[in-house]
């Protein structure tokens, strides 16, 4: 988790600086934001110059390829239905080879294709003839690349929630926030079943989203503005109740001990202050 959340870092930093300075942002200043060392920073910034092969980004990809098959004259139907489309066509037809063309000019077909079809997303029907069974990429249970992409959304969140506390004059930043968590303690199973729901319903009010944005895009969209999104999460919610007190030792722990700390520590800090030069001078009694 650190290791993919240090990476969102250094792309993120080294992207808005670029943004913001027009001019490529040095090794030593992404640094000071990401908060790690130079030579991480250098390394992770040539691992980003090989983001074909990166699992993270290849997710994000695989979902622009579903979307496009859901949205992208030729292979859309009524109500955003996919048409099923075969893996190769003439030239001017819709197949898959010619979706990746426009979407992943510079990926090979065929491994996303296969990526798609391991994945459960796509399937393949007689005559050759490929059909979508989803419009958004879900990485299969346990592959690394759901906790690279996780990097991802926890920078956007804790971004978005830092925007939304200090604010931000050049942006919009009063971001929804909406949260239910149960009255009680559910089973295995009962959490598996309201997994199971939230998917279900997430699925197609995600899918109402994007179908309204992609209906305004010529009346919301600018050349120069900023990508926003929203995601569902099922969480446990080990953060308000059920949490085990920190035990820590050597810390004085009633409110007699602080107070004899407290006047321990005075005559030392009044000594500070009083000796401590400040332009040449001591400091003054305010």
């Amino acid at each position: 988790m650190r290791d993919s959340f240090s990476q969102s870092a250094v792309e993120f930093f080294a992207e808005e600086i670029n943004a913001k300075e027009q001019r490529p942002a040095s090794a030593a200043r992404v640094a000071m934001y990401a908060g790690l060392n130079q030579s991480e920073v250098v390394d992770r910034i040539r691992d980003r110059e090989s983001a074909a092969q990166n699992l993270a980004r290849r997710a994000q990809l695989l979902s622009e390829l579903l979307n496009a098959w859901h949205t992208e004259p030729g292979y859309a139907g009524v109500y955003d239905i996919a048409r099923e489309i075969p893996f190769e066509a003439d030239e001017g037809k819709p197949s898959f080879s010619a979706l990746c063309r426009k979407v992943a000019p510079h990926a090979d077909s065929e491994e996303l294709l296969g990526d798609l079809t391991g994945s459960k997303c796509v399937e393949h029907l007689d005559g050759g003839f490929l059909r979508p069974l989803t419009r958004a990429y879900v990485l299969s249970g346990g592959n690394v690349a759901r906790l690279d992409r996780m990097g991802k959304v926890l920078l956007n969140f804790t971004n978005s929630y830092a925007k939304g506390i200090v604010g931000d004059p050049e942006a919009f930043t009063a971001f929804s926030e909406r949260t239910l968590v149960s009255d009680f303690a559910l089973s295995s199973r009962g959490a598996k079943l309201f997994n199971d729901e939230v998917r279900e319903r997430g699925t197609k009010l995600l899918t109402d989203l994007d179908t309204w944005l992609t209906a305004h895009a010529g009346t919301v969209s600018v050349d120069d503005g900023r990508r926003y999104g929203c995601g569902l999460y099922v969480f446990e919610d080990s953060a308000s109740v059920g949490r085990a007190p920190i035990a820590v030792d050597d810390l004085p722990g009633s409110r007699e001990e602080l107070d004899k700390v407290a006047d321990a520590l005075a005559p030392v800090v009044l000594d500070v202050l009083e000796n401590f030069p400040k332009n040449g001078r001591g400091w003054r009694n305010e």
